[in-house]
């Protein structure tokens, strides 16, 4: 009686199992979704919807995390650059024309930067690069690249063809500081690059713009 009881029972228990099985999926499915959604959102958060660069709120989350141990003769750097005359140019030829240049101009850039080098838009055409673990000289090298990258070819967009270039200020430490301190002397190495004529860089040391390197050559 009672195995026969029990055999009848044996479809119910499946089915109670099976829909067990879907409720407890459900919810799993419905938590991976929230986090999804979470992390997307947190993306988005960080993320310049123009370039696909970090913007200004993600470069404060990833700098903190940077490694700041300093090796040999291995520091930090940062590069600090705008787009020459850049209001005149959106004015003349209207915004998506400007937002073009401003695309192609961090593909420029980005195309000539190290894997683990952080490219975030920080302002209209405000571009900071971070470069972790690299040497005085190849910071300053990297500098020169960027502007010349820049420089030397015309930026097709809309059937026109126009020369754009970007002022740039760099500043290189052996021993890693906070952001706010690099950004400000870089800023100010920036300041000098725009003084000089644009289309130059202004390399700086030590976060001590007395102490300026030569600026390197800008182009002709």
């Amino acid at each position: 009686m009672q195995i026969s009881i029990l055999t009848g029972l044996v479809p119910f228990i499946v089915i109670l199992s099976i829909i067990g099985a879907l409720i407890i999926n459900h919810l799993i499915s419905g938590e991976l979704s929230f986090l999804s959604e979470a992390e997307t959102s947190k993306i988005e958060a960080t993320t310049d919807h123009l370039t696909g660069l970090v913007n200004r709120r993600g470069l404060d989350t990833i700098f903190p995390n940077l490694s700041g141990a300093s090796s040999g003769n291995k520091g930090r750097g940062m590069l600090y650059f705008d787009i020459d005359r850049f209001k005149l140019a959106n004015d003349s030829h209207g915004h998506a024309f400007g937002d073009e240049v401003l695309k192609q101009v961090a593909e420029r850039v980005a195309g000539n930067l190290r894997q683990n080098d952080i490219f975030a838009r920080v302002g209209g055409d405000e571009f900071v690069v971070v470069l972790p673990k690299v040497d005085k000289k190849e910071a300053q090298h990297i500098a020169d690249r960027c502007r010349s990258i820049v420089a030397e070819d015309l930026f097709e967009t809309d059937g026109k063809s126009i020369p754009v270039t970007i002022s740039l200020g760099a500043i290189w430490v052996h021993s890693p500081t906070d952001i706010d301190q690099m950004l400000d002397a870089a800023d100010r190495a920036l300041y000098q690059a725009i003084s000089s004529g644009r289309n130059a860089v202004i390399f700086l040391s030590n976060l001590n713009a007395n102490r300026g390197e030569a600026a390197l050559t800008p182009a002709v």
